[in-house]
């Protein structure tokens, strides 16, 4: 197992974990935007003029690693100032099924800059 696949697994196993907590601590919270970060999943860009909608669990296996770490990005960045945005997606599997699709799109490897995706 590589490096790279041990961070999905670690972080994958987190938001599972996590899925059940009723009230997300602010060590987990700063552990998994950490680990997301690790795997460059948060990456700067205008995630609020952007403008998508949010994509329904159901249909998240049709985004592009682009979309996927854009929704990421905007849930974390969201969240900064609507405490809450991120254990919403936690608590109810989004983030999590957006990590397994960028996972997926990223075929074991390092996830691309968005600068590099554009």
């Amino acid at each position: 197992m590589t490096d790279i696949d041990s961070r999905w697994n670690q972080l994958l196993a987190k938001l599972s974990a996590l899925e059940t907590t009723t009230e997300l601590s602010l060590k987990d919270h700063l552990e998994v935007v950490h680990q997301l970060g690790g795997l460059r999943l948060i990456q700067p860009f205008d995630w609020n003029a952007w403008g998508a909608d949010v994509v329904p669990i159901a249909d998240l296996g049709q985004l592009d690693i682009h979309d996927c770490v854009r929704h990421i990005t905007r849930l974390v960045r969201a969240d900064r100032f609507s405490e809450g945005v991120l254990a919403g997606a936690l608590a109810n599997g989004y983030l999590r099924a957006l990590c397994v699709v960028a996972r997926n799109r990223a075929d074991g490897k390092p996830v691309p800059t968005l600068a590099k995706l554009a």
